[in-house]
This record gives C-alpha cells, sequence and structure tokens, in this order.
C-alpha cells in the first residue's frame, strides 16, 4: 500500500521540475528586471553626460578662466578646486586615488593587469562625483596631468585638513 501511494522516482521528478521552474522564475525574471534596470540607469548616465558636456563647458568658460587658456599648474589649481566645492566629490576623488594607488601597488607586487585596475577605478569615483554630485564637466578632458597632479594635491590637503579653506579662498573669488 505504501508504494502506491509514494513513488520515489515520481517524486524526484516533480522535484527536478519544481527546481527548473523555480529557477526559470527567478533568475530568469531576475536577469529580465536587472537588464531593465540597467538599461534605465545607462540612459540616466547619458542624458546626465550629455547635458554636462553640452552645457557645462560653456557655463564653466563663463564663470571661470576657461581651461584652454590655463598655461601653469598655478593657473590651473583655482579652477580645479572651484569644480571641487562640494565635500562628497572630494571624499569620492579621494577614494577613487587611494584605491588607484593600492591598485599599482598591486600591480608592482602581484601582477601587471592591476595598473590596467588603476585608472579605471579613480576615474570611475571620480567621474561619478563631477556627473551626479557637482553637474560639471571633469577637468581631465581639458588638461589630464594637472588634473591629475591637482588629485594627488588635494587628497595631501585633505588629509593636512587645509582643503576646506582652499575652497573657501577660490570660491569666494567667484561670489
Amino acid at each position: 500500500m505504501c508504494a502506491l501511494l509514494f513513488q520515489p522516482r515520481e517524486a524526484c521528478a516533480q522535484l527536478g521540475d519544481f527546481v527548473l521552474e523555480f529557477r526559470e522564475v527567478v533568475f530568469h525574471g531576475f536577469a529580465r528586471d536587472l537588464l531593465h534596470l540597467g538599461r534605465d540607469f545607462a540612459e540616466l548616465v547619458f542624458e546626465e553626460l550629455f547635458e554636462i558636456l553640452s552645457h557645462g563647458g560653456r557655463e564653466s568658460c563663463e564663470n571661470h578662466a576657461c581651461p584652454m587658456k590655463i598655461r601653469t599648474f598655478a593657473e590651473f589649481w583655482p579652477h580645479y578646486v572651484r569644480a571641487h566645492s562640494r565635500v562628497p566629490t572630494r571624499v569620492l576623488h579621494a577614494i577613487g586615488s587611494t584605491l588607484a594607488l593600492i591598485c599599482i601597488a598591486l600591480g608592482i607586487t602581484l601582477s601587471p593587469w592591476f595598473f590596467l585596475a588603476a585608472p579605471l577605478i579613480g576615474y570611475a569615483f571620480a567621474w561619478y562625483g563631477h556627473f551626479f554630485v557637482e553637474h560639471n564637466k571633469p577637468a581631465t578632458f581639458g588638461h589630464p596631468f594637472y588634473s591629475l597632479a591637482a588629485d594627488y594635491v588635494m587628497v595631501w590637503k585633505m588629509m593636512a585638513g587645509t582643503m576646506n579653506a582652499e575652497v573657501a579662498k577660490h570660491v569666494a573669488v567667484d561670489g
């Protein structure tokens, strides 16, 4: 009688079918939702980038010294400080710059592949700060070497506790 009520092979088949259906619903539904979220996020990012790149450049030249006229680091620094006036942007830069240095150290000690990660990680944090916190164009586009040097000067000044004074000094100039 027990053999008629419980058939192990049938139970295993039913359990297998259930697992396949569960996997289909959970993973494929999740993947579809993730794809939609990714597409929506990408559209938001591209809209924000377009807005900044199309309008941010003109505004920055009207309100500040135009990046193309900068010839020395001393001329570049006030422009850089104004572009990093918000604390979250500076913190994101510090995180990215520190992680980039760690990647370089790992590239020297462990594997050269970490050298590729250094700029990707550094710029990811920095550009997120520009596009979504400051809503301006990164200085890297106009002056990549001065920008890189200024990143580390800013991090140093943040650690020394003097960066807020720099921001107050250079932002107050614009009014």
